[in-house]
């Protein structure tokens, strides 16, 4: 079933809105892009909970944490934290994987 969505024009404020949502979207994607490798690679081979090995769990997982924590949001503070100190319109991604690897924690 279809939603019955408005289709009332924006306003010139709302269509702002939504660009700088969807810019901030794709950023944030291409940056993960970037990094799941770096992601990846920093998977042990055994849970840092339990210290069962990859052979007895059905899978391991790697993780952003944050205090020794996992944290859901751990990308989008690195991301600020990168913006914050190199600017918003940075896009250089060699930059942002050496920030990366630089502060971190898994």
């Amino acid at each position: 079933r279809r939603r019955q969505w408005d289709s009332a024009p924006l306003h010139v404020q709302q269509v702002q809105v939504a660009k700088s949502w969807v810019q901030r979207a794709r950023k944030r994607l291409a940056l993960s892009r970037v990094i799941q490798g770096t992601i990846e690679n920093s998977r042990a081979s055994s849970c840092s909970f339990c210290a069962r090995k990859s052979h007895q769990c059905k899978s391991l997982a790697v993780s952003l944490a944050k205090d020794g924590d996992r944290d859901h949001y751990a990308l989008d503070e690195l991301i600020r934290s990168f913006e914050d100190e190199y600017g918003e319109d940075e896009g250089n991604l060699d930059l942002w994987k050496a920030f990366f690897r630089t502060n971190a924690s898994f």
